[in-house]
């Protein structure tokens, strides 16, 4: 409103949206108390400007529910002609929510990776009779050694005679309990 001589009413301000609807915002009375409607905080804030006779809504941290046109009335018939807002969320705003999601997955993609390592090297290491060597042909040969010394030892034990030795089978002294 232009050169409204409006200085002792209370102003109301209302906003419309796409739909059609308006709803009352809040009122900012002649005593300079503000009084909204449920559902609008503090983030929306008016005040009187009487060097030139305007009320001004100001709007602060907005957000994309607070698109509409912003009018006001006093009296109940005076209006302004409104102002659009329109809010709109960046697209690196949008993105930045899917980096969030892709860096977590890959995180959690990542300690699994890490973990099933881990725990394979363990497994590997503690298994009974196998020692880790620097080399699979080490580790090879070490095992035929293994092998070789328990033939030997099962040939060179005392048998009884009704135990026949089979030179292409692998014996293991096994100790009593």
């Amino acid at each position: 409103m232009r050169n409204a001589a409006v200085t002792h009413t209370d102003v109301h301000w209302y906003r419309e949206r796409t739909e059609n609807n308006t709803e009352w915002v809040l009122t900012y009375d002649v005593r300079n108390i503000t009084q909204r409607s449920p559902g609008f905080t503090d983030r929306f804030q008016s005040c009187r400007d009487p060097s030139n006779n305007s009320f001004i809504l100001t709007i602060t941290n907005v957000q994309p529910n607070d698109t509409g046109v912003y009018y006001c009335k006093v009296w109940g018939d005076i209006n302004g002609n409104g102002s659009q807002l329109t809010v709109m969320v960046p697209a690196v705003e949008m993105n930045r929510e899917l980096w969030i999601v892709w860096i977590s997955v890959g995180a959690a993609v990542g300690v699994t990776v890490i973990a099933g390592a881990a725990l394979l090297f363990c497994i590997r290491c503690t298994r009974p009779g196998k020692q880790s060597s620097s080399s699979p042909q080490d580790t090879r040969e070490h095992s035929l050694m293994l092998e070789y010394e328990n033939i030997s030892d099962f040939r060179n034990t005392k048998k009884p005679d009704d135990v026949q030795v089979d030179a292409n089978q692998i014996y293991m002294n096994v100790p009593s309990k």
